[in-house]
C-alpha cells in the first residue's frame, strides 16, 4: 500500500515536470522546469504641483513610458512646518518600488525635502527654490512681518486671479486651466502654505538635485538660483506653457522607463 501511493505520487511529480535533476538538459531524457519571473515595472515619477495648481499642471507635460503618479496635496496643519508638512506628503509614496521625484514650485520645496527623509532615485525641480536662500527677499521679510495672515485664503484666491497673467502671461486656454485650478483650492491650503514657506529653515541644497529654472520667472527669479538648468524666456508657468518642450528635458534626467513587455506603457499623470 505505502509502495503503491508513493508511485503515484512520484508519477504526478513527473507529470507536472516537478522531479529530482528537471533544471538538467532535455537530452538527458529529463523534463525542464521553467522559472517564473516577475514582470518589470516601469518607473514610477511622482509628480507635485505647484501652490496654486494640481494635476492639470502637467497636462502638456509628455512622460509616456514612466508610471506617474500626481501627489496630491494635503492641508497644511496650522502653522506647521516645510519639513513637518514634506514628512507627511511623504506618507503617499509606495517606497517598496524605485520612483523619482518631479516638483513645480512649491512642489518643488516639498520634493527636496522629501528626498532628505526617502531615497528617490532623482530629484528634478521646475521653478522652484530648493533652499531657502534662493527665495526671494520678501519671502523671508514676510517671516517678520506676516501681513499676509491679515487676508484670508478665500481673497488670496481672488488675488492670485488678478496677478497670474500680469506677471506670468500665457495664452488664453492657459489661463482658463489656471483659474481653474485657483478656484478649486482649498482656501486653507493657500493661507497656511504660505507659512510653510516663508518659515523655511533648509539653508543649504541637497545634492542631487535637478533644477530646472527659465530666465523669465518672475516669482521666483533665476538669479537666486544655484547651478540651474537654464530655459531661455521661461516663466514660472512653463511647465504648463511650454510643456512639450521641457518633456524631453525632464525625461533625460529621470532612469529609463520599463514595462512588462519591455516597451514604454501610458504614462499620462494618473492616481496613487
Amino acid at each position: 500500500m505505502i509502495w503503491t501511493v508513493k508511485a503515484l505520487f512520484a508519477f504526478a511529480m513527473f507529470t507536472l515536470g516537478i522531479v529530482p535533476g528537471a533544471h538538467a538538459a532535455a537530452g538527458n531524457g529529463e523534463v525542464p522546469v521553467e522559472t517564473a519571473t516577475v514582470p518589470a515595472q516601469p518607473h514610477r515619477v511622482y509628480l507635485i504641483p505647484g501652490q496654486g495648481a494640481d494635476g492639470r499642471l502637467f497636462s502638456r507635460l509628455d512622460l509616456q513610458g514612466y508610471d506617474t503618479v500626481v501627489l496630491e496635496f494635503l492641508v497644511p496643519e496650522k502653522k506647521e512646518t516645510l519639513q513637518h508638512y514634506a514628512l507627511r506628503m511623504a506618507g503617499r509614496i509606495d517606497t517598496t518600488r524605485p520612483f523619482s521625484l518631479v516638483g513645480v514650485s512649491f512642489g518643488g520645496m516639498i520634493a527636496v525635502e522629501i528626498s532628505r527623509v526617502l531615497e528617490p532615485e532623482r530629484v528634478i525641480i521646475v521653478s522652484s527654490a530648493a533652499c531657502r536662500d534662493e527665495l526671494p527677499v520678501r519671502y523671508r521679510v514676510m517671516k517678520y512681518l506676516p501681513l499676509y495672515r491679515l487676508f484670508p485664503g478665500g481673497l488670496l484666491k481672488r488675488l492670485a486671479l488678478v496677478a497670474q497673467p500680469l506677471f506670468e502671461p500665457a495664452s488664453k486656454a492657459q489661463r482658463d486651466i489656471f483659474r481653474a485650478m485657483i478656484r478649486d483650492k482649498d482656501p486653507r491650503f493657500m493661507q497656511r502654505s504660505i507659512y510653510c514657506i516663508v518659515h523655511w529653515s533648509l539653508e543649504r541644497a541637497p545634492g542631487g538635485v535637478i533644477h530646472i529654472h527659465g530666465t523669465k520667472d518672475h516669482t521666483l527669479p533665476i538669479r537666486r538660483v544655484s547651478d540651474p538648468v537654464v530655459v531661455e524666456g521661461g516663466s514660472h508657468m512653463m511647465i504648463l506653457v511650454r510643456g512639450p518642450e521641457l518633456s524631453p528635458l525632464i525625461r533625460s534626467f529621470l532612469p529609463q522607463p520599463f514595462s512588462s513587455a519591455g516597451a514604454p506603457v501610458d504614462g499620462g499623470p494618473g492616481e496613487p
